[in-house]
């Protein structure tokens, strides 16, 4: 019990709801972390291969793509144009993706990953002629899972995760929009097709199950913070 404050009633204690959301927010998100392993370890030694054979084995490239090879729809993420770009996305990725993961879930995070890379770019493949490398597409789509969510739970969501969703997203979405218009391979195509994948993925999906409930509407979880 907290005791009154001097000239006020005591501040509000969390929920029980708001105490188990908190908890599940600070889950540890392994999905997150081996992903941005392997974007970084691939990316890595593709930038020390000669004459550029691993990047240019898993880049989208239009024509090899509609040849057959249709792994570049994915494999797209795993080389980067740069060390500043692979810097970049790497940290989206572990900032944005955390959250992803503790709020949809393992399944559902590895799902809009995955979609979302892929929708980004067909949408790259449909609007840029040039090759593309990188992850920014996947992780736009995690930008607007975030994004619903953020709308259709916002009043029940505690107001430290607000603020991280708000303030990440735009951040992020800043900084690639940036990259794609000053660094080659860098496409703003695939940033809107991922963008609008995750959208439509997330409020297909919703948050995992556990978040759902925790966060209904009318929930006390609101005020909860860390």
């Amino acid at each position: 019990m907290t005791a009154p404050g001097p000239g006020g009633p005591p501040p509000a204690e969390p929920s029980d709801a708001a105490f188990r959301l908190q908890r599940v927010l600070q889950r540890r998100p392994v999905v997150t972390w081996a992903v941005a392993a392997l974007i970084v370890a691939t990316s890595l030694l593709a930038f020390v291969l000669p004459d550029e054979a691993l990047a240019l084995r898993l880049a989208k490239v239009n024509r090899r793509i509609l040849a057959g090879e249709w792994w570049r729809l994915l494999t797209v993420a795993l080389v980067h144009g740069s060390l500043l770009h692979l810097f970049f996305n790497a940290y989206a990725l572990l900032s944005l993706g955390g959250l992803v993961e503790r709020l949809y879930g393992r399944a559902r995070f590895g799902l809009l990953l995955v979609v979302g890379t892929a929708a980004a770019t067909v949408a790259s493949l449909v609007w840029t002629p040039a090759p593309a490398v990188g992850a920014s597409g996947g992780i736009f789509a995690l930008v607007g899972a975030l994004l619903v969510l953020g709308l259709r739970r916002r009043s029940a969501l505690p107001d430290f995760v607000r603020r991280k969703l708000l303030r990440d997203m735009a951040w992020i979405a800043a900084v690639n929009l940036a990259l794609g218009a000053t660094i080659p391979y860098v496409d703003n195509a695939a940033h809107v097709g991922g963008l609008a994948a995750g959208i439509a993925l997330g409020a297909l999906l919703g948050p995992a199950p556990e978040v759902r409930r925790l966060s209904r509407p009318g929930s006390p979880a609101g005020g909860a913070g860390p």
